[in-house]
């Protein structure tokens, strides 16, 4: 989501972060992030879980129907814990 709402903004893909000309190194597809902004992403996901769980929360996997385009979704469903 960050990266649609950058690229919506005028920030495209450069060597280095440079707010003037709204350029961003990380502005890539997800596979070709290098592995350690792969890891910080997926610790601060498993953090979040973490946290969500520790305050009350379930988390439940939804499949959604198939979409226009023939494939389906994963969604999740976040509820207060019973």
């Amino acid at each position: 989501m960050w990266a649609k709402k950058r690229v919506a903004d005028g920030w495209q893909h450069g060597p280095a972060r440079t707010d003037q000309i709204k350029a961003h190194p990380s502005l890539v597809p997800h596979d070709e992030l290098p592995d350690c902004e792969n890891y910080y992403d997926r610790v601060m996901v498993e953090q979040v879980i973490r946290a969500v769980v520790a305050l009350g929360y379930r988390i439940n996997a939804l499949h959604a129907p198939a979409d226009a385009t023939g494939t389906g979704c994963l969604r999740w469903d976040i509820g207060w814990r019973a």
